[in-house]
């Protein structure tokens, strides 16, 4: 399983994939990028059935990055991880296909929580094969 993480902090993106070690999936693979274009290039590459992405980055914002993928049809579970958690912003964001928005940084409930609803979708998109 392909795990894309984009975050313009180094730090931000160990703490991150730290977390998702513990998801019950035998097989991770872990992409990192650390801007929206670099985010795009993996997404296309290695075609991800998760990313974890920021939502304020230098360049290519999140939120870009989030409506190029959602254009490419790739089946995905995308996580919105931003400290911008204002009503508007995270509406805007679902409608244009976010999976999941989740406060920085991600706790143990955040976890959990990140855990049942990829495993919903992994079975909502008939995907269990891919783990």
């Amino acid at each position: 399983m392909k795990i894309l993480i984009v975050d313009d902090s180094a730090f931000t993106r160990k703490n991150i994939k730290s977390r998702l070690i513990g998801l019950p999936i035998e097989k991770k693979d872990f992409f990192e990028a650390c801007s929206g274009l670099e985010a795009i290039e993996t997404f296309k590459k290695e075609r991800p059935i998760m990313m974890i992405l920021d939502l304020l980055m230098p360049g290519l914002s999140g939120e870009d990055t989030l409506r190029m993928a959602r254009v490419m049809k790739i089946p995905c579970f995308i996580v919105i991880h931003s400290s911008n958690f204002q009503k508007p912003v995270r509406e805007r964001l679902m409608t244009f296909g976010a999976n999941l928005f989740l406060e920085k940084p991600i706790n143990d409930e955040q976890s959990r929580l990140l855990t049942k609803r990829f495993l919903e979708f992994i079975e909502d998109h008939g995907l269990t094969e891919e783990l």
